[in-house]
């Protein structure tokens, strides 16, 4: 089969090509550019990676439609580490049936906490206080003097 031309020129926004782009996203696991090079194979006219790219740029409606099928993306992904997990029975001793999962279960991972970092990224969790001293008692403190405090009121009496 002949490969599709590359569009040279821009392709206008198309909801339906959208809609059938990012229910893609949401179900599969593959990079966008094999996920559009599979959909223009199916798919006549359907936009390259370039003007999908760029409609992800113009089209904020759209931007925001992609972002929700990444998201279900990164669940398809982390449902997937499960599944890996689980298929290496208990008692299985070949060791590079494990590695082979633990290395698809850690690239999975890594995919997930970059697609949604607040929800499977790794928490660091920052402590701090910071102590408040009045510079009257930073005065008291370092010289050993008291220093009278006036407190001033904003009403006029």
């Amino acid at each position: 089969m002949a490969k599709k031309p590359i569009h040279r020129n821009p392709v206008p926004f198309d909801q339906q090509a959208a809609d059938l782009l990012c229910g893609s996203v949401a179900t599969s696991t593959l990079p966008l550019a094999k996920l559009v090079s599979s959909l223009r194979e199916e798919y006549e006219n359907f936009p390259c990676a370039t003007n999908v790219y760029e409609w992800l740029h113009t089209y904020p409606e759209f931007a925001v439609q992609y972002d929700r099928a990444q998201q279900a993306r990164a669940d398809l992904l982390f449902h997937e580490i499960i599944e890996l997990s689980d298929d290496v029975g208990e008692g299985d001793d070949d060791n590079v049936k494990i590695l082979r999962a633990k290395l698809r279960a850690d690239a999975r991972k890594f995919a997930c906490a970059r697609m949604l970092p607040r929800k499977y990224g790794d928490r660091i969790q920052v402590d701090t206080q910071i102590a408040v001293e009045s510079l009257a008692q930073r005065v008291e403190r370092l010289t050993g003097m008291t220093v009278p405090v006036i407190e001033i009121s904003n009403r006029a009496d």
